[in-house]
């Protein structure tokens, strides 16, 4: 129920959720968004898949500090702990995954990228393995 001001592009981070037992498959999901004083409705297709988190991810640890040493980053706002839960989930997910593929995603020889989409590489692979 936050304001959003200005005329440019504004994002929105949107947690959606299934069930360990939803099955694979394509779904709609519609948001409203309250625009001045109208409800816009943005009908989007979003694909459930089977990755499914072990356990509970309880360490605060993200995939490039457990695999690079490189430093965690503090939670200070809903957004960083929102990142670090998913980074969580991601590290869960990774102890089924190949170590050597994941490091080779996590280029731990470079510094991590400018660009804020650098990641997706990784979920895109933890979220596709069989």
């Amino acid at each position: 129920d936050l304001p959003a001001e200005g005329t440019s592009t504004q994002i929105f981070w949107m947690d959606l959720w299934t069930g360990p037992d939803a099955p694979v498959r394509r779904i709609k999901v519609e948001p409203e968004v309250k625009v001045e004083s109208d409800w816009v409705t943005y009908p989007m297709e979003v694909r459930v898949v089977d990755a499914v988190v072990p356990g509970a991810a309880t360490t605060a640890v993200s995939i490039r500090a457990m695999l690079c040493g490189a430093p965690q980053p503090a939670s200070s706002t809903d957004r960083d702990r929102m990142h670090i839960r998913n980074s969580q989930q991601d590290v869960a997910l990774s102890t089924r995954a190949s170590p050597d593929v994941i490091r080779r995603l996590a280029a731990c020889d470079t510094p991590e990228p400018a660009d804020p989409e650098w990641y997706f590489r990784i979920r895109d692979y933890l979220f596709r393995m069989r």
